[in-house]
């Protein structure tokens, strides 16, 4: 693809923080600036049909801290729903949230969708047992995970967070087709 513009909005979470129509809002701006939006399925509302709407070209953001049948499901949308590529945190393999964001999302968490937990079960979502487990990471991630996901989908993976020239070339080696530094 060709894109309008060279600037992409970053997956972030909890945009109903910022503005009352949270993702939506996002996604709107995107479009009007010509730009992509990476849509974080970690979303504060429940936009994503307003957000398809939009059209502006979308990226879908996962997590690799999923459950495999959750990353299977969510690529199995991402190429019904016409996103154009899977963006990948790859800097942060772990299925907490970072400690000086906790505060952000025990906030945020007062503003969630009360139907997201019963649509898609995000194991780093709960804030309660966010706080429990600060401290135990998922040391399970590794760039195998890639090249599964690469055999799910042909959309391009773009992997987030590469921080290295050696991570660059380990991604591209395991299936990734760009990446974001």
């Amino acid at each position: 693809y060709t894109y309008e513009s060279p600037i992409m909005i970053a997956p972030t979470a909890f945009h109903c923080l910022a503005h009352v129509d949270g993702e939506v809002a996002t996604a709107c701006g995107a479009t009007e600036a010509q730009c992509c939006y990476t849509y974080n399925w970690m979303y504060s509302n429940m936009p994503e049909e307003k957000v398809l709407q939009t059209t502006g070209p979308k990226f879908l953001h996962i997590y690799l801290t999923a459950p495999n049948d959750l990353l299977e499901n969510l690529v199995q949308k991402a190429d019904r729903n016409g996103y154009r590529a899977l963006v990948v945190t790859c800097d942060h393999s772990t299925d907490c949230v970072r400690d000086h964001t906790l505060p952000l999302f025990v906030e945020a968490s007062k503003h969630l969708d009360p139907e997201l937990m019963n649509r898609i079960t995000i194991p780093n979502m709960n804030v309660p047992d966010m706080i429990a487990k600060q401290k135990h990471g998922n040391d399970s991630i590794t760039w195998t995970n890639i090249e599964w996901l690469r055999k799910l989908t042909k959309l391009p993976i773009i992997c987030k967070g590469i921080l290295s020239p050696a991570d660059a070339e380990l991604a591209v080696k395991y299936g990734a087709n760009g990446i974001i530094v």
